[in-house]
């Protein structure tokens, strides 16, 4: 007797997931929190980063998800955060900050998020932070770290330039921190710096070269110290060809060798430039954001954070995003690991990659980082959004540095673009089917990849209904809640719309 049935059929998308031959399911790890489900065996994945880190299975704690628009991205990173605060991931305190970027009506993506977290929420956009607060600098010593306040002042007066300073203007600028720190540090501030450098006089001039430049000198040889210890630097280069330790070995040559450069006038000409374009920052649309009102210790050192991005226009995020990552650069090298959180999450992380001045800030936070036990998640659609500029420019050049210092990578649904998914193989060491099967990954699904050693263990992660309140924008709960009618083939049509599915036809018998 012959028997009739509907022959078995299901979505390219469906075969990406569970069919056996997308790869290896890999030795799975033990303790940590549940991260989801390998596709391929059925079994829990769990994932604590810092025993990872310590075990090898993690090059560094810096992770990236890639993925199309609603594929699950910020999901997946909301899932693990809210995962390992639960269990303070092994600290006493765990300390966590929320990037938050994108409005929901009147709230923003993460306001859930944050009230489960208990975060106290910052409105970057009329916070008024002081970037040159003296307890974002302290030393062990009685002094502050004079060339982390020079970085921030440096970094946010190019911003304000669009360029890098130079010659004169970094020199009068190097002056102008010097003096404002002679005043009590209540005062200091960017106004402040401003007036410094309009007031430039010929004997401030010559007594800086007389007291500071050794100073200076010894701190730079210890952030050549420090970037050797934590960096990759013989095999990575910036500007034409240059390494990241032979720059800063030139930055302490030309501190030595400026003196006899000295022209007083010039100096003076350009403090006043100088001070032209921290004052186009202080009187324009970012007024509101920087100031003196509130703390950015305070801000940086609470329990978990959110910082509200709304009302923030790319400009001045970028800003922020510059003076956030130079501070916690500051922190590393000046041993202040308790401005670091423990675990940050940063959406929408090519936002700002287009900005010289922070591609230059983030690759160089990347190179010293992996000695902290700071664990950043942070997403973007894929490789290629993270580097802008031409191949071969010092934008292309620092977004790859980013890429490099990656520890691990969570890859989703990518564009069906050739270029970009034989990078992705030849980076991540994917078969030739796990290339292909990327466009039709299903929604949360990710291609996980740690140490070079490990095997890619493809896992989709599972929330929770609590974890689904919270991980969601008000609108995508309301979509989350509808089940289909299963006698309604419209419905099961919209139903697989919103989850990115595709119904198959129904065979005849």
């Amino acid at each position: 007797m012959t028997i009739k049935s509907p022959v078995l059929t299901t979505t390219t998308s469906l075969t990406a997931m569970a069919h056996p031959f997308i790869g290896t399911p890999g030795t799975p790890f033990e303790g940590g929190i549940v991260l989801g489900v390998n596709t391929i065996t059925g079994q829990p994945e769990f994932f604590n980063p810092w025993a990872m880190k310590e075990s090898g299975t993690l090059d560094a704690m810096l992770g990236l998800f890639l993925g199309q628009i609603k594929h699950g991205k910020s999901m997946a990173m909301k899932v693990l955060a809210i995962r390992l605060m639960m269990l303070t991931a092994g600290f006493q305190s765990m300390r966590t900050v929320i990037n938050d970027y994108k409005p929901e009506g009147k709230e923003s993506e993460y306001a859930a998020f944050s009230r489960v977290a208990q975060s106290v929420p910052f409105r970057i956009a009329e916070m008024q932070v002081n970037p040159l607060e003296e307890r974002l600098f302290a030393s062990k010593g009685d002094k502050a770290y004079e060339l982390g306040i020079l970085n921030m002042a440096k970094v946010i007066t190019e911003f304000g330039k669009k360029q890098k300073l130079v010659g004169h203007e970094y020199t009068s600028l190097r002056i102008a921190v010097h003096m404002m720190l002679q005043y009590h540090p209540i005062f200091w501030e960017l106004g402040l710096l401003a007036k410094m450098l309009r007031s430039l006089t010929p004997d401030q001039i010559t007594s800086y070269y007389q007291t500071l430049d050794g100073k200076l000198k010894v701190q730079l040889e210890q952030r050549i110290a420090t970037v050797a210890e934590f960096g990759s630097l013989s095999a990575r280069t910036y500007d034409g060809g240059v390494t990241l330790k032979e720059r800063l070995t030139q930055d302490v040559s030309t501190l030595v060798n400026a003196a006899d450069n000295t022209n007083v006038a010039d100096i003076q000409s350009a403090g006043d430039r100088v001070s032209s374009y921290l004052e186009g920052i202080l009187h324009g649309s970012f007024g509101k954001m920087l100031g003196s009102k509130h703390s950015l210790y305070e801000m940086s050192t609470q329990r978990a954070v959110t910082k509200d991005w709304r009302g923030v226009d790319k400009e001045a995020e970028t800003l922020m995003r510059i003076i956030d990552t130079s501070f916690k650069t500051s922190a590393i090298e000046n041993h202040q690991l308790d401005l670091l959180p423990h675990l940050e999450i940063d959406d929408e992380q090519h936002k700002s990659m287009g900005n010289l001045i922070y591609a230059e800030t983030k690759a160089f936070f990347g190179e010293i980082t992996r000695g902290t036990h700071m664990c950043s998640l942070g997403a973007s659609h894929r490789l290629a959004s993270m580097r802008k500029g031409g191949v071969g420019s010092e934008l292309y050049g620092y977004g790859n540095t980013v890429i490099d210092n990656l520890g691990f990578v969570g890859i989703g649904r990518q564009v069906n673009d050739k270029t970009a998914l034989k990078e992705l193989q030849e980076r991540y060491g994917f078969t030739d089917v796990q290339r292909d099967n990327l466009p039709h990954l299903p929604k949360r699904v990710f291609a996980m990849k740690y140490a070079e050693a490990e095997p890619l263990r493809f896992i989709q992660v599972t929330a929770t209904s609590s974890e689904i309140e919270m991980g969601q924008s008000e609108s995508a709960i309301r979509r989350m809640r509808q089940r289909p009618n299963l006698g309604s083939q419209e419905d099961l049509e919209q139903y697989a719309k919103l989850n990115g599915y595709e119904l198959a036809d129904t065979p005849e018998a």
